[in-house]
Formats: C-alpha cells, sequence, structure tokens
C-alpha cells in the first residue's frame, strides 16, 4: 500500500504543475525536485521518479529545474548503468531525451550528453 501512495504521489506531479505553473515554479518545484532526487537516491519507484522529472522539464521549464540538472544527470547514469541488481531502467533515457528537447543548449546537458549517449548505447550492449 505504500509503495502504491509513493508511486500516485509522484505520477501526480506533472499534473499538479500544469493546474498552475506559476505556483508550482514558485512554491512547489524545490520540494518536489527534492523528493524526487531523494526518492532516486534511494531507489524508490525509479521508474516514476525518471518518468515524473522528464515531464517536469516540460512543464515547469528548465529553467526552475536549473540548480539540480547536475545531479539529475548523475542519476540518469546510474539509472542507464545495468547492475548485478537491475536492469538498465528505460525511464532514465526517457528522463534524459525530455530534458534534451526542453533545454538543448543547457550547458551541462551539452556537454554531458555525448558521453551519456555513449554509455547508454554500451550498456545496451552489454560492454
Amino acid at each position: 500500500r505504500d509503495a502504491l501512495i509513493r508511486h500516485t504521489v509522484v505520477a501526480v506531479l506533472p499534473v499538479v504543475a500544469r493546474l498552475d505553473a506559476v505556483a508550482f515554479r514558485t512554491t512547489l518545484a524545490e520540494p518536489c525536485l527534492a523528493h524526487l532526487v531523494d526518492a532516486l537516491r534511494r531507489g524508490q519507484e525509479p521508474g516514476a521518479a525518471y518518468t515524473t522529472l522528464g515531464k517536469l522539464f516540460t512543464v515547469a521549464g528548465t529553467w526552475v529545474l536549473e540548480p539540480w540538472i547536475p545531479e539529475i544527470l548523475r542519476l540518469v547514469r546510474e539509472g542507464i548503468t545495468p547492475s548485478a541488481r537491475r536492469a538498465n531502467l528505460d525511464e532514465a533515457i526517457v528522463c534524459l531525451s525530455m530534458l534534451a528537447i526542453a533545454e538543448p543548449q543547457n550547458p551541462h546537458v551539452m556537454e554531458q550528453m555525448p558521453d551519456l549517449i555513449e554509455h547508454m548505447l554500451a550498456a545496451s550492449h552489454g560492454t
């Protein structure tokens, strides 16, 4: 039951952001992003958290998320890297693509994108 509640809360964040983008940007973005990043760090609902982050990039704008982008990119790298405990997460790839679409000229994205794509391709080939 707790997992279902966590998943639902994470999944509804982009809807809340769309309902009142200004209020979301000014009052809710920071605690929501802190929650999502913390959930990814702890491995709780990573698929939903990556998907929600990607959607928030397109809804809230990357300027709201700018302070979080380096950490999100680090977490995306972890998400696309298979480990002994789990396969790579397709949602991490979706999050990365939504970030690249929302802010293709962001210096963090431009700097890390080639390496992330290479890393993603290598992980998909099992090397």
